[in-house]
């Protein structure tokens, strides 16, 4: 018995298996997706939308299948040839034993072995004897006990059955017959039909081995190449749940909201304090630069009616309040007064770790170990993950703070990379006004709130157009838009900056439906205007 394979027959199979999850998930899936078209809850979807989707579906199930296949390839194709190679191994080596007939007590010869083998571990090998003498057979364990049969039973009562067995050609009629009761039961096994079918069968894995292989079985350098994507995926979530772990301790959000003040905007802030207070002439002295920022500082009472303890005292706690939600602090040496002159230090905190320890944060790392072989191959993932965390939190921080400033309020990030959602200028944080709209600078807000512009065009850009896109998507010179203007064809929402220069132009679907049902769009965009009509129905044109 020949159950070794070479190598070739076990990769076959195992891709076999792979094409025909492939085809059925392929057949289940587009049954499903037939089905559904049936469904009233998608009669108004367009036909091309719907089969997008379920192509989706397709393309991420049949990659899901594929990469596990390959991710288990080798380890199960290499279980089933040491399993074989057991089988083999034990049907090659195992000694037959030496058994003699019960009746004229000769040695037995062996005519036939076979392999008794259950939970994919090899058991017994099973010998089949014969008297050269007198012909008489015994069936016998490796380990000589003889192997008594066990009569089979009538599924009807329960009695012995007997079998009948006729040949003719290639057909084999088997007649079971109950020696009790009525029972019987015929069979018949055609080999030469089942030899077809089985040709058939080979003959169609064969085909679909050449037709399929390719598509459905991943090759090495592929399978590697998306295994190790997904494996780069599932580490930068790995990342993403460490560094958001940073930013659990409620210390994160003071940071996260203090105001960041340069020396120039110190200066402002406190000077304001102090003069209320008859504080004046506030100076600076040269900076100690290190891992903190120290600042000398003086500053004359101009109240001679308070005491130096009052003057000392009063001042300390005007800088503590003006400077609580800054990165700047009055140094623990506190402050000494001479003569009408109170000097001190400032001590100012640039890094977020230092600000952190400010606030109080324990010193905790996250309890999520990183594996630092991978953190050093997909290095440039890890900082993507980590960008994304600070961005998550970030977001997560600023509508926390919508609840105390409904409204909104203007960012601390003094970086540029911003840009106003309306009119699209360049911003740096401070000028950028956030809330759940979106970025607007301080001109767009204001004119927002004066009622120019509703605030809804924000974040939807399909009520309006800007004058920029007349020419890219209905082809018309900025000279056309112009003389359109002035002659009422079109209807713009003029944008004024706080000295009262027009700095953009905002052009309303609901102003002008007249032009938008006139003009067709030259571009291939799919972009809609929106307008209510007077019955308060939501158009689009």
């Amino acid at each position: 018995m020949q159950y070794l394979q070479d190598q070739q027959y076990y990769e076959d199979r195992y891709d076999l298996l792979t094409i025909e999850l492939c085809l059925d998930k392929i057949e289940f899936i587009s049954k499903v997706a037939k089905d559904s078209l049936k469904s009233h809850d998608i009669q108004n979807t367009p036909i091309e939308e719907i089969n997008n989707g379920w192509n989706q579906v397709l393309h991420e199930q049949l990659l899901n299948t594929k990469l596990y296949r390959y991710k288990n390839r080798e380890t199960e194709i290499k279980e089933w040839i040491e399993e074989d190679e057991l089988k083999q191994y034990k049907y090659d080596n195992t000694p037959a034993p030496a058994i003699k007939c019960s009746t004229c007590n000769k040695l037995m010869d062996v005519t036939m072995k076979s392999l008794d083998w259950h939970d994919a571990k090899p058991q017994k090998m099973l010998f089949f004897f014969e008297c050269p003498s007198c012909k008489k057979r015994k069936h016998v364990w490796e380990d000589g006990k003889e192997w008594i049969h066990e009569p089979d039973l009538c599924p009807k009562c329960k009695s012995e059955v007997k079998y009948k067995f006729k040949r003719k050609d290639d057909i084999v009629t088997t007649t079971t017959k109950c020696t009790s009761c009525d029972y019987k039961n015929i069979e018949i096994d055609d080999y030469k039909k089942n030899d077809e079918e089985r040709l058939q069968k080979e003959q169609k894995e064969k085909s679909l081995l050449e037709k399929y292989r390719s598509e459905f079985c991943l090759s090495k350098e592929k399978g590697d190449e998306l295994l190790d994507g997904f494996e780069q995926l599932k580490f930068m979530n790995e990342i993403y749940e460490y560094e958001l772990q940073k930013y659990q301790d409620p210390v994160y959000e003071r940071t996260f909201n203090i105001k960041r003040l340069t020396i120039v905007e110190l200066e402002k802030v406190l000077n304001k304090k102090l003069v209320k207070y008859k504080f004046k002439n506030l100076a600076f002295d040269k900076p100690e630069i290190t891992r903190f920022v120290i600042v000398p500082f003086s500053v004359q009472d101009n109240d001679t009616n308070r005491s130096s303890k009052d003057s000392t005292k009063e001042l300390e706690k005007i800088i503590k309040e003006a400077l609580e939600i800054t990165n700047w602090r009055l140094t623990p040496d506190g402050t000494s007064y001479r003569l009408g002159y109170i000097s001190g230090q400032l001590k100012g905190y640039e890094r977020d770790e230092d600000l952190h320890e400010l606030f109080g944060k324990k010193k905790e790392e996250p309890k999520t170990e990183i594996d630092p072989e991978k953190l050093l191959k997909y290095s440039n993932s890890a900082e993507i993950a980590r960008l994304l965390a600070e961005m998550e939190i970030t977001e997560r921080l600023r509508k926390k703070r919508l609840e105390k400033e409904p409204e909104g309020f203007f960012l601390e990030d003094r970086e540029s990379g911003y840009s106003c959602n309306l009119c699209s200028r360049g911003l740096k944080g401070s000028e950028s006004w956030w809330n759940l709209d979106g970025i607007q600078c301080a001109d767009c807000r204001r004119n927002v709130k004066e009622g120019i512009v509703p605030a809804e065009i924000i974040k939807n850009h399909d009520l309006w157009i800007a004058s920029w896109q007349f020419k890219s998507e209905f082809g018309l010179h900025s000279a056309t838009v112009s003389k359109m203007n002035r002659n009422g064809e079109l209807i713009g929402r003029e944008l004024k900056d706080s000295n009262g220069k027009t700095y953009f132009t905002v052009y309303m679907a609901e102003d002008n439906k007249k032009f938008f049902k006139k003009h067709e769009k030259t571009s291939s965009s799919n972009k809609k205007w929106k307008f209510v009509d007077n019955d308060g129905v939501e158009m689009l044109i």
